[in-house]
């Protein structure tokens, strides 16, 4: 986004309200080969969506990133000033169940301290940093990076809990690993792949194959699979596991690595990296 207002928007579908983070593209059953023919939902009229602006009140220039909490009751976006924001809906007459919803406007939360969760800028390019971050399953813990060190916050009193890995190279995408919190992805401008743990502040693997910077990963919650995409249009997927004894990865070579020439907008596409399972 090129400014500091957010705004959200749902679709509605036969009644039913769906901010287009939870829209899934359809398995259309008619193939009778083995491979999946993707059909997207299609709006057609303009009653199908509505559009929510959150309220702002820091002075922020323009938004970076923005995702959705995994409970589905908040918005966390980066801005450009390496600043945080979060959006909570909150239980009510309007809103029961609490979830994120167009017809009730979030809260702009911050907690009683007023600390505000805020990357390292010190010794950066603003204009070459590459925002990144990422939440934990649990959504207790976010892990961000604005060019400089990674910082790891807590989400409930938005105190930096460690911060680490200063550049060169910087950060340019991060990932949790679904089973453990303490085990992180991280992408670099430099084109590796960094397998972490925060609690013994150790690199566990790098992985290497991509020729530019990283600009996607996602774990696979049912395999021991990390999928990485790169500027250099490449995507891998690297098999890896955690030794029982040793307690230690050990990162096979890349099974495959695909070519996407042909993509229109290769960068944008490799930024939406994701598991179903």
């Amino acid at each position: 986004m090129y400014d500091s207002v957010v705004h959200v928007l749902w679709l509605f579908q036969n009644g039913d309200a769906r901010s287009f983070a939870d829209v899934k593209p359809r398995i259309t059953e008619e193939s009778s080969d083995k491979s999946k023919i993707w059909k997207l939902t299609e709006i057609s009229e303009s009653s199908q969506c509505r559009s929510l602006r959150l309220p702002e009140n820091l002075r922020v220039t323009k938004i970076s990133r923005l995702i959705f909490t995994n409970s589905g009751n908040a918005i966390l976006a980066l801005a450009s000033n390496a600043i945080h924001l979060l959006w909570k809906w909150q239980r009510s007459d309007r809103n029961s169940n609490g979830k994120a919803t167009a017809s009730v406007s979030p809260q702009l939360w911050q907690p009683s301290s007023g600390i505000l969760m805020t990357n390292d800028v010190a010794d950066t390019n603003p204009e070459e940093a590459v925002p990144c971050f990422a939440l934990s399953k649990n959504d207790s813990y976010v892990m961000s990076a604005s060019g400089g060190k990674i910082s790891l916050f807590n989400m409930m009193t938005f105190k930096t809990m460690a911060t680490f890995m200063p550049p060169p190279p910087a950060a340019t995408f991060l990932a949790f690993h679904p089973q453990d919190n303490n085990i992180i992805a991280i992408g670099m401008d430099d084109s590796t792949i960094q397998i972490y743990n925060v609690r013994v502040d150790e690199v566990k693997s790098k992985l290497i194959g991509h020729s530019k910077r990283i600009t996607g990963l996602a774990f696979s919650h049912a395999l021991n699979v990390l999928v990485s995409s790169g500027a250099d249009s490449q995507v891998f997927v690297f098999l890896s596991y955690m030794h029982a004894m040793m307690n230690k990865w050990f990162c096979l070579c890349s099974l495959c690595s695909v070519t996407a020439p042909t993509l229109p907008n290769t960068e944008l596409f490799a930024k939406f990296l994701s598991f179903y399972k």
